[in-house]
Order: structure tokens, then C-alpha cells, then sequence
């Protein structure tokens, strides 16, 4: 092989990983984690259409800020799951995710990983082990490690997806062994809080502030030392506390925003 093939090769190899980079740098991905009533779910009229809600939380869509948005069809919701048929989900997602129908989505959204997960690991504990038994189908020690190693499956394809993501959480508590420190993490079976934040590019806490008249819904996008949150397409740019809209939020660090076309003109 000469010197010119192997500049070509180069050449060739260079701009296939730059043409992954701005394809991956033209989409986003936000957990938004906090306690229920802070307006998670709400952000999905915010984000870039259309949206498609898988819907683990029972009633989590029925809000009424979203009812428009879903008679337009803007904001699509399977609800399927709400009783926490995770085989169901894994199915589907599976079967959208291969054959290309995400690249027609604006927005994926997972609401909530908390319910998602508890539904994973139900799923998980009614399958026999061969060296750990099981009272009915309470999971075990052993069904955490496989629950685990689920969540970074899965979690890794949903980032993946060509489309932007939102996963909301609840919001929950963890101690650091060594310091003693309480920090937020998000609420999921398990330890894997921290494995999860890192798969995202925003981590996010909703939040509500008192005003005068009413409460007001905020975004923390820093961390505090206590309320784990972070920002990279807002780095050195948003405020501790930011409006509750995606839109904003892209427009705010000088970034495209621009919905794709709906499904039924698709």
C-alpha cells in the first residue's frame, strides 16, 4: 500500500467521524429528575416536534397544557404502559428503533425511567435462577446485577436514537460512603443514579420557586454540591435557574431549533 492509498484511507476514515460528530452534536439529550407536580412531563410541549411519549407513570399525560398538543397529533403518547408491561415496551421499542422510525420523530420521550425501571425489574424477577430462590416473584439479590446491566443496555440505545431524548425521573437521595455527603440522584432500583447521568448530555432538576402570586416552575442546571445537575450546551451561558422550556433553552445557547414534519403529512 502506497502513501496515497493510505492518505485516502485516512481521508475517508476522518470524515466518517466527522460527519458522526455533527450528526450526534445536532441532537440532544436531557434527564430531568425532581419530585412529582414540577412540570416534567410538561416540557414535551416545549421540545422539537413531534414528540412521542413512551408513558410508563400512570396519568402522567393528562395534564391540560398537553391536551392540545396531543388532539394535533404534535404529541403522540403510548400508554400502553402504564401498568408496567415492560416485554411490551422492549418489543416495541425494539421493532421502532430498527426500522427507522425514530428518524421521523422530533422529541423521544420516556416518562418516567423511574416507573420504567420498577417495571424491568419486575419483568426480571419472575425468570427462574438456577442458585437464588425467590419468594413469588420478589426480586433478589442476583436480579440487581441483571437490572443493572439492563438499564446501561438500554439506556445507551435510547441516547442513541436520532432524535432528541427527554427521560424524566423522580427525584431521590444518596449518601456518599466515604464523606458521609447527601446527595439528589435519580430515583431507580438499585445503584446505578451516577452510570445514568453520565449516558446524558443534560441533567436537569425541575423545581418550583414561591412567587407572589403563584409558583413558579424553574430548571437547575448547575450543581449546587447537594442537587446534582449540569449543563454542556449551556456551559459559561444559562443561570442556576432557567425557564422550563426546551425551546428556550437551545435558543438561549445560540442553537438550531426546528421541528421536523408531522407524522400524518409524513
Amino acid at each position: 500500500m502506497d502513501n496515497k492509498q493510505e492518505l485516502l484511507i485516512a481521508l475517508t476514515e476522518a470524515k466518517k467521524a466527522q460527519a458522526f460528530y455533527r450528526e450526534k452534536k445536532a441532537k440532544r439529550n436531557f434527564l430531568i429528575y425532581g419530585q412529582s407536580g414540577t412540570g416534567k412531563t410538561v416540557l414535551a410541549r416545549t421540545a422539537q416536534r413531534p414528540v412521542w411519549i413512551d408513558q410508563f407513570d400512570p396519568g402522567g399525560t393528562r395534564s391540560v397544557f398537553l391536551a392540545p398538543l396531543i388532539e394535533s397529533g404534535d404529541i403522540i403518547v403510548d400508554s400502553l404502559y402504564e401498568g408496567g408491561d415492560f416485554k411490551t415496551w422492549e418489543d416495541n421499542f425494539e421493532k421502532r428503533r430498527k426500522s427507522g422510525f425514530f428518524n421521523c420523530i422530533g422529541t423521544y420521550m420516556l416518562d418516567s425511567t423511574t416507573t420504567w425501571a420498577t417495571a424491568m425489574l419486575a419483568k426480571i424477577a419472575q425468570y427462574p435462577l438456577r442458585k437464588e430462590t425467590r419468594w413469588q416473584d420478589t426480586p433478589c439479590l442476583a436480579d440487581y446485577g441483571v437490572l443493572a446491566r439492563s438499564i446501561q443496555k438500554y439506556m445507551t440505545l435510547i441516547t442513541a436514537l436520532p432524535c432528541d431524548v427527554i427521560c424524566t425521573g423522580h427525584i431521590g437521595r444518596e449518601k456518599d460512603e466515604t464523606t458521609g455527603a447527601i446527595t439528589t440522584a435519580l430515583l431507580i432500583p438499585g445503584k446505578m443514579s451516577q452510570e445514568t447521568f453520565i449516558l446524558f448530555d443534560e441533567v436537569y432538576i425541575s423545581v418550583v420557586k414561591p412567587a407572589q402570586e403563584k409558583v413558579s416552575f424553574k430548571l437547575q442546571t448547575h450543581n449546587d454540591g447537594m442537587f446534582q445537575a449540569r449543563t454542556r450546551m449551556g456551559g459559561g451561558i444559562f443561570a442556576a435557574l432557567e425557564e422550563p422550556s426546551i425551546e428556550h433553552l437551545y435558543k438561549k445557547a445560540g442553537l438550531p431549533f426546528q421541528h421536523k414534519p408531522p407524522l400524518k403529512e409524513a
